[in-house]
């Protein structure tokens, strides 16, 4: 079985060369983007590319990549990334960040999902939250790639185009009455199956998520909901304290956005019984020492 790890990164150079040690694994394919914006040097960029011994690792053409709201440039860079790996026939294929790491071994790694192999890992918001959250997709974010963290003159335009249009009840949903919307996390593992199904709806996920707000956190979910391969999502187990979700990552949003996991929570998050880790950091010596004890499972 085939393993295509699918990265995004934009900064912090060393913890991802961790990464890509960690998942250099046989038997699979690596596919790393940084975005377009990053700092990043010629030689720094060469000493990544030298890290892999046995998975093959292709460096994907760099975009920018704005991440605050989650714009469709979001989505357009992981469709490059699936378009890019599914030429490889792999069979698996996991989004990750370069702030994510794996829980398990490689054996238990490839061992899990040859147990599990024709599942799905994609997560789900509770239920409701998408009608919840309706106006993400219901109305135009037209500047949400240009509003950034700060409060300044453009996010109060766009607080302003969105009301105006709830206003004057714009539903741009009703092009698409059929379509049941869902939300969750966009880290998410899929198929081979699947993500050939994904690409050939690329136009109608342009036509329906190009500036949705969060569009990132829904178009997985939209469309694996709508299709014949709904029934054959992973169902989850809980853990001893931590979540385990149809997407068999631990991310904790209660105690952040997301919470950067530390050396103190490593028994927690090796019984929750998850395949990776969003999100972990090697800028403090307590969070050095958690991918420490992670890579000491490889033995």
């Amino acid at each position: 079985m085939k393993h295509a790890f699918l990265i995004m990164a934009h900064a912090n150079w060393s913890l991802l060369k961790r990464l890509l040690k960690k998942l250099d694994f046989v038997d699979s394919n690596i596919y790393l983007h940084i975005d377009a914006k990053a700092e990043i040097s010629r030689e720094q960029l060469e000493d990544i590319k030298e890290v892999c011994n046995f998975a093959v690792f292709h460096m994907v053409p760099r975009k920018k990549v704005m991440c605050v709201g989650g714009g469709y440039s979001q989505i357009d860079c992981e469709l490059s990334l699936l378009k890019e790996a599914i030429r490889d026939n792999n069979d698996y294929f996991h989004f990750m960040s370069g702030n994510d790491y794996l829980l398990v071994s490689e054996e238990e790694f490839k061992a899990f999902f040859y147990k599990n192999q024709g599942k799905e890992f994609i997560g789900f918001s509770r239920d409701g939250f998408a009608e919840q959250e309706r106006q993400r997709y219901q109305v135009y974010h037209f500047l949400q790639e240009k509003v950034g963290r700060n409060k300044t003159g453009i996010y109060w335009i766009e607080k302003v185009l969105v009301k105006l249009q709830m206003k004057c009840m714009i539903d741009r949903t009703k092009r698409f009455r059929s379509m049941k919307y869902e939300i969750g996390s966009n880290w998410c593992s899929l198929t081979n199956e699947f993500v050939e199904y994904l690409l050939s709806k690329e136009n109608m996920i342009k036509r329906m998520f190009n500036y949705t707000y969060c569009c990132d956190e829904s178009f997985v979910q939209t469309i694996f909901v709508n299709s014949s391969f709904n029934n054959n999502n992973y169902k989850g187990v809980l853990g001893n304290s931590i979540e385990n979700i149809q997407n068999v990552r631990a991310i904790d949003w209660k105690r952040g956005k997301p919470y950067t996991y530390e050396h103190s929570d490593y028994k927690e998050l090796i019984e929750s019984k998850n395949i990776f880790v969003r999100k972990v950091n090697n800028d403090t010596p307590e969070r050095e020492k958690l991918l420490d004890l992670l890579d000491k499972r490889k033995d």
